[in-house]
């Protein structure tokens, strides 16, 4: 913990460093990037030189999928091999106002994950935005307050959806997505601003209370003598909740990118020249618990574990990131886009989390422990109990750990009715402290961009591991030659 306290600090230390230099240079000769995506939506202009004004765009994404789901998956109590469904992912309705030359309010209203599975068949709208900022000192500082997606960690913990190259974000990025917070939103002050090249945002929010553990945890018995303490597993704390501390730090070399909004844009699409190498962090003190325990030995020398009181950790998160954007051929509309990061998260002792959005399935049958088997290299798999990962599309996506992560997509010459290809393809390599081996995730697909990001058709794979326990030695075991698949075909509106 304290060594990674010490690189971050190293790394942030460069970035400050870099942006007292930058503040020598001349603001007017920056060239600013372009947006991707028309926006203009609906606006109303309040004076004639439209410096004050107010708008609002839409966007949608529908999904069709195809997924093999983990072992044991069921649908309404019925094994399920295979489910399709077709789903929306994501709708948003998103409001601006430039009320003055220094007040600007943003709020998005949302709704997520509808599909045929989905509990009371409707998820209703909702704000997951809704800040007010004042413009203190221009560029280089303004404050804000509200339901805020200004956030920490990294460039994808606020995104940009309807602007990224693959069909999603890398969601590992918003780590504590739907837990500590709703679709990555808060309650909480923000701070935002441009020091010359150096763009910057910290944060300090309100977490939500957790009301159930989302992470995996077996907690120790007393005098256990069959359960191996490595699944005396952490999990969020659900009381004596503190302020999460984030923040986000780019240094953009080339074009500089807007920060209007929290969003950051996934792909530029040849429109602009963008070279950031970023750095982030989140902090949330006693944010994780686990039982205590002390080992030792009972009469007949048979080794034990009692239980304590219960242990109380902080939560540090931080990564570095970089993203190059840049047209390769101007005329003919080819591009490149490349995103790179490593990020290191403690959430406390063999924190671990499934997830992956849109689930096709319900449930998984029972795989209790006795009945897993006992190889260690494999957990003895049995294709008629569930896995570790749980039921239909989901995978171990979040943990205590290091997390390296590789994006990267070309844009095709454009076709002579303006259309374009955009093949991509990403890879996610873990090393969960709570898993035995890598966690290896990745997606290979291509966009077909009938009006750029505005109109844009995704089809895309993904591979995902299937993980069980081993009751030799309690610990997760990714299953050899044994990976799960899901394909999905999405259509993308955006006005």
């Amino acid at each position: 913990m304290k060594n990674s306290k010490l690189i971050y600090i190293g790394i942030a230390s460069l970035f400050i460093n870099g942006s007292v230099f930058a503040q020598t240079q001349t603001d007017t000769t920056k060239k600013i990037a372009k947006t991707p995506i028309s926006n203009d939506g609906l606006k109303v202009n309040f004076n004639e030189d439209g410096s004050t004004w107010a708008k609002i765009n839409f966007a949608a994404q529908l999904w069709a999928t195809d997924n093999h789901n983990n072992p044991g998956s069921t649908v309404n109590g019925v094994a399920d091999n295979n489910s399709y469904q077709v789903a929306l992912r994501r709708v948003r309705l998103r409001i601006q106002a430039q009320v003055t030359s220094k007040i600007f309010i943003y709020g998005q209203i949302a709704s997520d994950g509808i599909s045929s599975l989905t509990a009371g068949r409707s998820v209703p709208l909702q704000f997951i935005d809704m800040t007010v900022e004042y413009k203190l000192l221009g560029r280089y500082l303004s404050l804000g307050g509200g339901l805020s997606a200004w956030s920490g960690l990294s460039r994808y913990s606020s995104s940009s959806t309807p602007s990224i190259l693959g069909l999603d974000i890398p969601l590992y990025e918003q780590a504590t997505s739907n837990v500590t917070d709703n679709t990555a939103r808060m309650p909480g002050l923000y701070a935002k601003g441009k020091l010359g090249k150096l763009d910057y945002r910290v944060a300090v929010n309100i977490p939500y209370p957790t009301t159930t553990t989302t992470a995996w945890t077996n907690t120790l018995a007393v005098a256990s003598t069959t359960v191996n303490p490595q699944f005396n597993a952490s999990t969020f704390a659900t009381n004596k909740i503190q302020s999460q501390v984030q923040g986000y730090f780019m240094y953009q070399f080339l074009d500089q990118e807007s920060n209007l909004t929290p969003n950051t844009v996934g792909s530029y699409l040849g429109q602009s020249r963008v070279f950031n190498i970023g750095t982030g962090f989140r902090y949330q003190q006693n944010a994780m618990w686990q039982a205590g325990y002390s080992q030792g030995k009972n009469a007949g020398g048979t080794q034990i574990y009692t239980l304590k009181d219960t242990v109380r950790t902080a939560m540090f998160l931080w990564s570095v990131d970089l993203f190059y954007d840049t047209p390769i051929n101007r005329e003919k509309g080819s591009a490149i886009t490349v995103y790179a990061a490593y990020s290191n998260y403690n959430f406390g002792t063999n924190y671990i989390r499934n997830n992956n959005p849109l689930n096709p399935t319900t449930t998984a049958f029972a795989n209790p422990v006795t009945n897993v088997g006992n190889s260690k290299t494999t957990g003895n798999f049995n294709p008629g109990l569930s896995s570790f990962n749980g039921a239909g599309n989901q995978y171990p996506m979040i943990g205590t750990g290091s997390i390296y992560y590789v994006q990267t997509g070309y844009l095709l010459p454009k076709f002579k009715d303006g259309t374009q290809l955009q093949p991509y393809g990403q890879v996610m390599y873990a090393g969960y402290q709570a898993l035995k081996g890598a966690d290896i995730v990745w997606n290979l697909g291509f966009n077909y961009l009938v009006k750029g990001h505005n109109g844009k058709f995704t089809l895309d794979y993904q591979s995902r591991p299937v993980y069980n326990l081993s009751t030799s030695d309690y610990q997760i075991h990714a299953v050899n030659g044994v990976r799960r698949g899901q394909v999905v075909l999405q259509y993308q509106i955006s006005f």
